[in-house]
Order: structure tokens, then sequence, then C-alpha cells
């Protein structure tokens, strides 16, 4: 960032019209220097960005990620990186500090948390959408991380599905290493 500053001041200092078209970029190219050291965190070796970088980690995350990601096995996700089993546990942990397992288990648990906030979802819809086969299973589930049935969480919930309060936001059901996907 300190380099282009003085090559933007030199510029538009500079008589000829084409030397503010050359400012104009260098401009862009500052704030787009702005933006990175903005969004990513000061330290990107590790955790989720870290694990963004890696070309075959960020395929696996975006099938992860997938409204049906729950449906893929390790051994797909370690496909679409391009890598063994073994290789592809070792690269997503490193980074990312869980196993591919537990990240995988953790967005989906986020994702039906998420769907059980809009009250037109029932149980069994959220269950089935999310991996979970019947409500029973995502009920001990979910009871299971956050001391609190399905039903009871719903009724945390503002009558509209938009907000869950603080008590609820306290227990996360998954700990994301992505801060925003944090309820």
């Amino acid at each position: 960032m300190s380099a282009l500053l003085p090559l933007i001041v030199d510029e538009t200092r500079a008589a000829p019209s084409s030397n503010r078209v050359v400012a104009k970029h260098l401009s862009h190219s500052l704030f787009a220097v702005i933006l990175r050291a903005y969004f990513e965190p000061e330290d990107t070796r590790i955790g989720f960005y870290a694990g963004l970088r890696d070309s075959g980690i960020l395929a696996a995350i975006m099938a992860i990620h997938q409204p049906d990601g729950w449906k893929f096995s390790m051994s797909d996700f370690a496909g679409r990186a391009g890598m063994s089993r073994l290789s592809f546990a070792a690269r997503l942990k490193a980074p990312v500090g869980q196993s591919p397992g537990d990240y995988a288990l953790g967005w989906k648990r986020l994702k039906a948390k998420e769907a059980l906030q809009d009250p037109r979802n029932t149980i069994d819809q959220i269950a089935h959408d999310h991996g979970y086969g019947f409500a029973g299973t995502f009920s001990r589930a979910f009871r299971a991380s956050l001391g609190l049935r399905p039903s009871e969480a719903r009724e945390f919930t503002n009558g509209r599905g938009q907000r869950v309060c603080s008590a609820l936001k306290s227990r996360p059901f998954f700990r994301p290493t992505l801060q925003c996907c944090a309820l």
C-alpha cells in the first residue's frame, strides 16, 4: 500500500492528461489493497481463510457448503480436492483446525439450526433436508449440543423466526472457524 501512494501522487502532479488515467487505475489498485487488508484476518496462515487459499481444500469446502453437501462422504470430498483421504484430512485440519468430518458435521448442524428459525419449516422437514433422516435423530443431536429440544429452541424466537434470544445464541450448535457463520 505504501508503494502505491507515492505513485498516485506523482501521476496526479504530472501535466499530461494520460497521467490522470494512470492515477485512476492506481487508485483502484489501492482500493483493492485496502479491501483485502480489511477483510482478511491478520494471520491467514491458519484458520478458515488459509484453507480457502488451497484450491483443493477450497473445492472440498465448497462441496460441503452445498445444500446437499451432507450427502457426500469424506472420500467424495477428498476426490474433489484431488487427494487421498489421508492427505485431504491432514491438509484440511492443518489450517482449519478441524477434521473434515467435524467440519462437515458442524456445517450440517449450523444449517439445520438456521432452518429451525423459520417457523414454516417443520422439524421433520429440517431433519430430512439436512440428512438426519428422522426427527428423533435430529432432536437427539440438537439436544446433545444445546441442551434443548428443537421445539424448545423454536420458542425462543420472536414468533417470526427472525431472531434467536441471547440464551440460545450463547450455546452454539457449531463453533465454526469462520466467525461469520455463527448465529
